[in-house]
C-alpha cells in the first residue's frame, strides 16, 4: 500500500473524529419514507431488520463515543473492501 492511501485513510479518520458530534439525528431518506408510508414499525419487518449497529450507534454506548466508533467501523469496512476488491481486480505487472 502506498503512502498516499495511508495519508487519505488518516485524513478520513480525523474527519470522523472531528465531525462526529455534528451527525444529524434526523432519519435518513429511506427511513423517512418508511415512516411517512407507515411501514417502519410493521411486525413483518422485525424479522429482517437486523443491524450490527442500529441507528449508527454502538449498543451500550451513546453520544460522541458511540458515533465515533460507528464511523470508524464504517471507514474500516469500506477501506478493507476497497483494498480487497482492488487487489482482486487489478493485476500486477
Amino acid at each position: 500500500m502506498d503512502r498516499r492511501a495511508v495519508r487519505l485513510l488518516l485524513v478520513t479518520v480525523v474527519v470522523v473524529l472531528v465531525l462526529a458530534p455534528f451527525a444529524s439525528s434526523f432519519p435518513d431518506g429511506l427511513e423517512r419514507v418508511a415512516e411517512d408510508l407507515g411501514f417502519l414499525s410493521a411486525n413483518h419487518m422485525s424479522e429482517i431488520n437486523v443491524a450490527i449497529m442500529p441507528d449508527y450507534e454502538v449498543p451500550g454506548l451513546g453520544g460522541y463515543t458511540g458515533t465515533v466508533l460507528t464511523g470508524l467501523f464504517g471507514v474500516a469496512v469500506t477501506f478493507l473492501l476497497t483494498v480487497g476488491l482492488g487487489k482482486l481486480f487489478i493485476q500486477k505487472k
